[in-house]
């Protein structure tokens, strides 16, 4: 059975996701947004499993029609080129937590912004492969796979590797924080 603050922790990031949305700047075909900066910081925060699910969550409401993605919402919307990048959200915050929970580094903060890093890069996976595929087979929008890549990711490279950074001090924080809570609880 699933605790009220296992749920309470989800339902926070799946919000502050949601919320992370409406802070765009559209460029081209995929907008800037603060998504990967919450995707990240829900796997350090939360754990491999329910940062993930707090990512599979917010996926799943978009998919039955709230506007919540960037573009809208919808089950259509697994049609966009970027939904690729929203699956790989889920996957982001799964290998962010795994990382944060399984490197044997001393240093807190070097270990939560190493994993962010590597979840911010991980996005880009499932992101791009998603992007070509619409484009050239379902669009017909003929990228090649250098256009894909300088279209949907050159440009918010380094945006997101500073969100990475942001989100693993940020988590190692929260984490800080609900630790030493935690300890004054058992007082």
């Amino acid at each position: 059975m699933i605790s009220t603050k296992r749920l309470v922790s989800i339902g926070i990031f799946t919000a502050l996701m949601i919320v992370s949305v409406f802070v765009k700047i559209t460029l081209g075909p995929v907008p800037f947004t603060l998504q990967t900066l919450i995707a990240l910081m829900a796997g350090i925060v939360l754990g491999k499993r329910d940062g993930a699910i707090a990512m599979l969550i917010y996926t799943i409401i978009g998919l039955i029609g709230l506007p919540v993605f960037s573009g809208g919402g919808g089950p259509g919307y697994v049609l966009a080129p970027t939904f690729g990048f929203i699956l790989g959200f889920i996957l982001a915050a799964f290998i962010s937590g795994l990382l944060y929970e399984k490197l044997k580094i001393a240093n807190k903060y070097l270990k939560g912004i190493l994993s962010t890093i590597i979840g911010a890069l991980i996005v880009y996976l499932p992101g791009l492969i998603y992007f070509y595929l619409i484009m050239n087979n379902v669009l017909g929008k003929p990228f090649t796979i250098f256009g894909t890549i300088s279209v949907a990711m050159l440009p918010f490279l380094i945006p997101d590797l500073v969100k990475g950074i942001i989100a693993g001090i940020l988590g190692v924080i929260i984490n800080n924080a609900l630790f030493n809570r935690q300890l004054k609880d058992k007082e």
